[in-house]
Order: C-alpha cells, then structure tokens, then sequence
C-alpha cells in the first residue's frame, strides 16, 4: 500500500467524523496513529502482502497495518451498504480509493 494515497484518504475522512459512527472513527483513528508511526518505505513493507515466512511461524499481529487499513475499509463498506438511501458520491470515491489499495491483486489482475 502506498502510505501517502493511505494517508490523504485517512485525513480526508477525519475530516468527516461526525458522520460515522464511534467503531469507525475508532478505526480511523487507529490507522492514522499508524501511519504516523512507519515511514513510506516501511509502510509500504508490511503492507505488500509478500510472504517469506510460513504462517504457523508468523502470526496476524492486533498492530499490522495492512489488517487495520483491510478493516477500515471493511467497516466503510458495510456502513455504505447499510445507508444506501441516497446516493453519496463522497463515500463511494473513499471506498473506490481505499479499495485500490486494500485489493491490489483485483486492480493489478483483473
């Protein structure tokens, strides 16, 4: 994942917060505290999704950013499918945007 796309889609949701519910601005939070804390190249490391190691040798870590940006958009995606009653060009922009990161195996090989 590419910290800077991350970061500008994080700040400009920030940006919003009286809109979302209290897990999602949790969540928001969480990752912009991240991301203060990696630099481009080392976010972009632990984000890459490449495997060196077997899994049974390299648990899921509670502070992997790539698991906290997945459930990011995760939680976007189900509030957009809950309130579908008007359309928000907004929101779809974030989703698209955070989903060109958190999928890039579907943007690169369609």
């Amino acid at each position: 994942m590419d910290k800077e796309i991350v970061s500008g889609i994080v700040r400009e949701l920030s940006h919003d917060s009286v809109r979302w519910p209290e897990p999602i601005q949790e969540q928001i939070n969480r990752v912009q505290s991240m991301l203060a804390q990696y630099s481009p190249e080392q976010f972009e490391r632990m984000t890459d999704g490449a495997v060196t190691t077997p899994a049974t040798e390299n648990p899921v870590s509670p502070d992997d950013p790539a698991l906290a940006v997945n459930e990011l958009h995760a939680a976007l995606t189900d509030y957009a499918s809950r309130n579908r009653k008007q359309k928000d060009e907004q929101l779809e922009s974030w989703l698209n945007r955070l989903g060109a990161q958190v999928d890039t195996y579907e943007r690169d090989f369609p």
